[in-house]
């Protein structure tokens, strides 16, 4: 298992998987580049609703 922290949106979180750091870092990374298109677009939003609506949009790619 690798523990990983990673920084999104300011905040530090310790990411624990069986996937490489690299890859630990690559999708936070790309988490929080979604979050900050999301604010960008829509600089009104609490950081609560940017956590869901960016949820809401990565599931969406899944399905």
């Amino acid at each position: 298992m690798n523990k990983v922290t990673v920084t999104i949106q300011g905040a530090n979180y310790i990411m624990v998987g069986e996937k490489t750091d690299k890859e630990i870092l690559t999708i936070a990374n790309y988490v929080n580049s979604e979050m900050d298109k999301l604010k960008e677009s829509a600089p009104n939003l609490g950081s609560l609703q940017v956590s869901i609506l960016t949820s809401l949009n990565l599931a969406d790619l899944l399905f």
